[in-house]
Order: C-alpha cells, then structure tokens, then sequence
C-alpha cells in the first residue's frame, strides 16, 4: 500500500537529476533516498527507477506511477487547503488559504552542512505552496521545504540576480 508521503517523495526524485539532488533537497543523505525508493519499490512490487552510480532514470512503471502521484496531488490539493485551514482555525486565524502545486520562483540559497557549503542556485523549481491570507511578506510558506521558501518570502529579501537575469533563468 503507497502511503501519501510516498507520492510527494517519488515526485520530488522524478523531478531530480540524481539520488543525490534529491537527497538534498529532502536533507536527507543519497543511501537514505536509496532505501526509501526501495520501501516503496517493495510495497508496489515493481521497480519503478533504474540507477547506477552515474545517472536514474525512471521505468515505465516510474513514468505510470509519477503521473498518478502527481494526478492524486492535484486531486488532493483542496484537502490540503482544508486542513491548513482547520489548523488556523484552531489558532485562532481566519484567514483564506489557497494551496498550489507548480513552479515558484526561488532566490539563490547558501547552506552550511556537515558535508560542507551547499549552494542551490536560483531559478523556478516545483513546489506545492500553501498561500495564507493575501500571501505577502512572512504569510507563506512552501509545504515542502520550508527552509527554501521562508527566505524567499522573507520582507526584504535581495536576489543575487537582476532582474534581466531572473528572466533569462524563468524562461
């Protein structure tokens, strides 16, 4: 049985260039991605990502399994919006809530790691958004990877671009 987690998880490693990639975008390590790929391989009974150690690609299994994954996301994306509401409703908040699934723009981010720096470089990447209020200044955050998003959001945060060149990177 594929729980929810795993459809957002093998989305994000479909969409990546390698375990590695997607082991930094998930903070976790490259074996670690490795063994839950495999956890859902297992619960599936199909291999759905064909790796080595230079490269992945998916199966068509992968393929058929990333466009249900991705169809259940979209599907489900008014439930999301439900629960983020209901959990601001208990704080107190009664702010509207949109939730989407799509490109969003990101700002050159620089992280210090055990491994050490890592630099993820600017430029439009998927993200399932959840937008409170009018989804200005502090009031939203990428569900995801909220250590990318909450920079972006951030009142006064500077690009390390132009404008010239954030348009050039969001064609």
């Amino acid at each position: 049985m594929t729980r929810p987690t795993d459809f957002a998880f093998f989305r994000l490693l479909a969409r990546s260039a390698s375990f590695t990639d997607a082991a930094r975008s998930l903070s976790m390590t490259p074996s670690a991605v490795s063994r839950r790929l495999h956890a859902i391989e297992s619960r599936l009974g199909t291999e759905l990502v064909l790796r080595n150690t230079r490269s992945m690609r998916l199966t068509p299994q992968g393929e058929r399994y990333l466009e249900a994954a991705e169809t259940i996301l979209r599907e489900n994306l008014p439930a999301l919006a439900h629960t983020a509401r209901e959990a601001l409703r208990q704080a107190g908040c009664g702010d509207p809530v949109s939730v989407r699934l799509g490109q969003a723009w990101f700002n050159t981010r620089r992280y210090s790691t055990a491994a050490g720096e890592l630099t993820l470089p600017a430029g439009r990447y998927d993200a399932l958004t959840v937008t409170i209020g009018e989804g200005e200044g502090h009031n939203w955050w990428c569900v995801l990877y909220p250590s990318l998003c909450l920079p972006a959001a951030s009142e006064g945060s500077l690009s390390l671009y132009t404008d010239a060149e954030q348009a050039v990177v969001r064609e």
